[in-house]
């Protein structure tokens, strides 16, 4: 009940600011390039985080590897979800204090390809790539 309430806030946030920026706007071309629905815009925004790959230690001759997997949709669902939601929590420990307002600044940045989820899934990707030798050691 906490969370669907934090997020219904967040996605009433997104609209606020989407609106003032809607607002804001001087002609009407600016107003049809801004997104107002706040459904929309969390959707790109996990779409947006969505990795592509993930690593997992596959134990060969004693030595454990990273191996870079595929992912299937739903699990990268999952893991974009689950990243933006520790990225939140890691902002709110340090000094933020509303958590409604953390997952609305964080969903807009996602939504523009800007933040630190996705931060977070380049980071995940490029460690996919350093591992690519490993590669062959899928099962």
């Amino acid at each position: 009940e906490l969370s669907r309430s934090n997020v219904y806030a967040a996605l009433e946030l997104i609209k606020r600011r989407q609106y003032k920026a809607w607002l804001k706007a001087s002609n009407d071309e600016e107003k049809a390039t801004i997104e107002l629905d706040p459904f929309v815009i969390a959707r790109k925004a996990i779409r947006n985080c969505h990795p592509l790959m993930k690593l997992r230690g596959v134990t060969r001759g004693g030595t454990t590897y990273q191996v870079p997997f595929p992912i299937q949709e739903p699990e990268a669902e999952f893991r974009a979800m689950k990243s933006m939601r520790d990225v939140c929590r890691q902002k709110a420990r340090h000094g933020e204090t509303h958590f409604p307002d953390i997952l609305a600044s964080e969903l807009l940045a996602a939504f523009r390809n800007e933040g630190f989820t996705i931060q977070a899934k380049q980071e995940l990707h490029k460690q996919c790539e350093a591992n690519r030798a490993y590669a062959h050691y899928r099962r």
